[in-house]
């Protein structure tokens, strides 16, 4: 094996690594999003809806992540990581 390649299959490697670690730690927080849709569900009132869907933008979460949302996202992400490696991109 070249020591190019070697770098590659390193940097590869890495890479997954990261992407795994990244998504161990974001399981937390999806449960954290479904317990907040869940309790946004129970709420009847519609301001304190608005003030809770406010609260969970500030925060970064637009809706409740699905296993198939974040399924997809992580195989674009892997596409384009793999499209740049392959062209020499950084």
């Amino acid at each position: 094996m070249t020591q190019q390649a070697h770098a590659r299959d390193t940097t590869l490697n890495q890479a997954f690594t990261d992407i795994d670690a990244l998504m161990d730690h974001a399981k937390p927080l999806v449960e954290l999003a479904r317990r907040f849709a869940a309790e946004q569900d129970k709420c009847s009132d519609e301001n304190a809806k608005l003030a809770f869907n406010d609260l969970l933008m500030n925060m970064g979460i637009i809706s409740p992540v699905t296993k198939y949302v974040s399924d997809r996202v992580r195989v674009a992400d892997c596409e384009d990581d793999a499209a740049l490696l392959m062209h020499g991109g950084s």
